[in-house]
């Protein structure tokens, strides 16, 4: 059941860009989501999660595991003041997290190969979904969401599957690492050259700087694995060698490129940076009482305004201890599944940078993905296998 809620999280919102539904004011051409198309996910998803709580035998233990009680408060706080406020948003971010809390207390076995096996088949899919995209667009116009016709390269954007440039962008963080580790030869080069062509052309500032920082951090916590640093050292000086030749050759067009770029971004800059408006912080908010639900474009500040300075830490404090895991995992692991633990660690290191300018918590895709992941390096290893199938 845990691949099929990962193959929902993952391609639900393939029907975006076929039906050019998202929100009518993502595109001149897209008109809202029927409220059929946005709940139907939850149901789906719901009914799964009781499917596995009806077949799955609860582990009986002494202790209650320190992870169970940490998603629990974040599940509690987030679905109360979310029915109280009637914000669904927030109601949606926790019934998410109700999945790790069923899988964290009713252990199955969990084949680590139908796990790679999906996530890589979601990147042929959505290549080849971006292909079509790109086609249609230069062929008859069509835009996708988030784009706008206009003589700028950088008013069309594309986010392939999700039809969502932002959180796609953050997705692919981890088949950068995972494509490093993974392959070999040109197959790596083509590999990594696709994932950074289709970053640049979701045109996201924040996913193309949140991966940046991505593999910086990666490049320096795992140093000590000689194994991921003789493959990431050869990737970054090739990488740096073809970006300095590119600038070099390209200097004058590049700069103009940037800063026509930076201007064009400032709506944008100025729209996210209105997230951070502290004007509207209580007392009670601050402690986590607020006065109704507050959609804001930071995921950080979206923690602080719907749940107080308590729930900032709790989120933060899970998604520092599942990279921490995730890094223990990776001492532990077997080979052949390396590829996918240094693509988790990707993830979750993209997402934690991505959130101070971005609400991933409440983009189904994102927020999914990020559980799954949760499970995943929070499972002992004994129910963790790999047979390929």
């Amino acid at each position: 059941m845990l691949y099929a809620i990962l193959c929902l999280f993952l391609y639900y919102f393939s029907y975006r860009y076929i039906l050019q539904y998202n929100g009518s004011g993502t595109s001149p051409t897209y008109s809202d989501t029927p409220f059929v198309f946005q709940i139907f996910k939850y149901v789906v998803f719901t009914i799964s999660l009781l499917i596995v709580v009806c077949q799955g035998k609860k582990k009986l233990r002494t202790k209650t595991p320190s992870t169970v009680v940490l998603i629990t408060s974040i599940t509690v706080i987030s679905i109360f003041w979310g029915v109280v406020n009637n914000f669904t948003q927030q109601i949606g971010f926790g019934i998410i997290l109700l999945m790790p809390l069923v899988y964290l207390t009713n252990y199955k076995m969990i084949n680590l190969a139908v796990i790679d096996k999906i996530m890589i088949s979601f990147w042929l899919f959505s290549l080849c979904y971006e292909i079509i995209q790109i086609y249609l667009f230069a062929t008859q116009g069509r835009l996708p969401a988030l784009a706008y016709l206009s003589p700028k390269i950088t008013d069309v954007r594309f986010g392939s599957t999700w039809d969502d440039p932002n959180g796609f962008s953050v997705i692919l963080s981890f088949y950068l690492i995972y494509g490093i580790i993974k392959y070999r030869g040109l197959k790596k080069v083509v590999f990594m050259m696709i994932n950074i062509f289709m970053i640049i052309i979701s045109w996201s500032g924040t996913g193309i700087i949140a991966n940046l920082l991505m593999f910086i951090v990666i490049y320096f916590i795992r140093y000590k694995d000689k194994y991921f640093y003789k493959k990431s050292t050869k990737i970054l000086a090739g990488f740096l060698l073809m970006a300095g030749t590119c600038v070099l050759v390209n200097i004058d067009y590049l700069s103009s490129f940037i800063i026509q770029l930076m201007i064009d971004k400032q709506s944008s800059v100025s729209a996210h940076a209105d997230s951070y408006d502290l004007s509207v912080l209580t007392p009670l908010i601050l402690i986590g009482i607020p006065d109704k639900g507050r959609m804001v474009e930071a995921g950080i500040m979206f923690l602080l305004l719907n749940g107080g300075v308590v729930m900032v830490m709790l989120f933060y404090t899970l998604l520092f201890l599942s990279i921490y895991k995730t890094i223990e995992k990776l001492s532990t692991a077997q080979k052949m599944d390396k590829p996918l633990f240094y693509g988790i660690l990707a993830y979750q290191i993209s997402f934690s940078f991505a959130m101070f300018n971005l609400p991933l918590l409440t983009v189904w895709s994102n927020m999914g993905v990020m559980a799954i992941f949760m499970i995943l390096v929070f499972y002992p290893r004994k129910y963790l296998m790999h047979y390929n199938v």
